[in-house]
């Protein structure tokens, strides 16, 4: 098994601001890894599991999360990790988002 070559997130720019109500969607992408990596996210290192699904395209796997902004959003560590690709191995994790909800 191999790890994700690559793992990066798709956010709205840093100095993007949000009010209390407002969706949007952060999108995580993986390329390579064999078997395609299990691509989780989490909030503050608490794990997630109301994503959607992931989907692979070609070497790509991605895994969205669509958000509706609340008050504990601000300044809250969102970040995507792909689980290690044998036991023992540390997983792949991705730069933490944060976002500004006001």
């Amino acid at each position: 098994p191999d790890p994700p070559q690559e793992l990066w997130v798709e956010a709205p720019p840093p100095n993007a601001t949000f009010r209390v109500g407002e969706g949007l969607r952060l999108l995580c992408h993986a390329r390579g890894g064999h078997p395609a990596p299990k691509l989780t996210w989490s909030k503050a290192g608490r794990p997630l599991a109301d994503a959607p699904p992931q989907s692979r395209s070609g070497h790509v796997t991605s895994r969205a999360l669509p958000l509706v902004a609340t008050p504990s959003d601000n300044s809250a560590p969102y970040r995507c990790e792909a689980a290690p690709a044998h036991k023992g191995a540390p997983p792949t994790r991705s730069e933490p988002v944060r976002l500004r909800v006001l």
